[in-house]
């Protein structure tokens, strides 16, 4: 891990280090560069082993996007401090990828243990050449280009390995004006309660759990001007409002 670090840092002078973490799976770097006041991206660099890979270790880079503004509106509507959580985040080979056009493939390049740094070093070097592609597709590194790439992104999730869609990139996609966009996703997000309902009953049963799911998807449905949900479509006809 200090050579995945310290290699970035001497690749990437622009970008400042944001600390690291241990996880089960391996290890995550994180570098971050501010773009505009409240505006900023990271790029985490993770480490995966273990039942992860085929061979030893494995080393993949994503793309974090963060806006202070949105998330103190997030903060104030929700009631969850998300200021240091990314709206969206992406793989940064999908990405890449995908703007050329390619087979969008879903594993990440893999090394031994005895495999030699110079490997390491050209694979970091080819992510960091990746970051600049997408910057130069998205126009450079203003608050124009935050936008332009949050938005290309968010409606290329899943090509782009996006994390799925939570309340936060739904506020995102509206706020950036992406009334459809923000629809849609909300679509997603409800439709992925309504399975998680069916398959797993024990939600059913958690203290609070329905007030609060409720209360979460009106909040988003009234900042779209949209009707609250009604339970039943989510599975729970004993709730049904009158």
């Amino acid at each position: 891990m200090n050579l995945v670090r310290k290699t970035w840092a001497a690749l990437r002078p622009d970008m400042a280090p944001a600390g690291r973490r241990v996880t089960a799976g391996g290890f995550h770097a994180y570098f971050k560069r501010a773009v505009a006041p409240g505006l900023r991206w990271e790029v985490s660099l993770f480490t995966m082993s273990g039942i992860f890979v085929d061979k030893e270790w494995g080393l993949i880079a994503h793309i974090s996007m963060y806006d202070r503004d949105l998330s103190d509106r997030v903060c104030q509507t929700f009631g969850r401090d998300v200021t240091r959580t990314p709206f969206n985040a992406f793989a940064v080979q999908s990405a890449n990828e995908l703007l050329r056009g390619k087979a969008i493939s879903s594993g990440m390049p893999e090394f031994f243990f005895k495999t030699p740094d110079t490997a390491v070093d050209r694979q970091l070097s080819a992510y960091s050449r990746q970051v600049d592609r997408i910057w130069r597709f998205a126009g450079g590194q203003d608050r124009e280009a935050f936008r332009k790439l949050a938005i290309w992104s968010m409606k290329n999730a899943e090509a782009v390995g996006t994390s799925l869609t939570d309340p936060y990139m739904i506020c995102a996609a509206w706020a950036y004006g992406e009334p459809a966009l923000a629809k849609l996703r909300l679509a997603e997000y409800e439709a992925r309660w309504k399975r998680k309902i069916r398959d797993q009953p024990a939600y059913r049963s958690l203290p609070n759990f329905w007030p609060n799911l409720l209360d979460e998807l009106d909040r988003l449905r009234e900042m779209m001007g949209m009707p609250p949900k009604d339970p039943v479509t989510l599975g729970m006809h004993d709730l049904a409002r009158s």
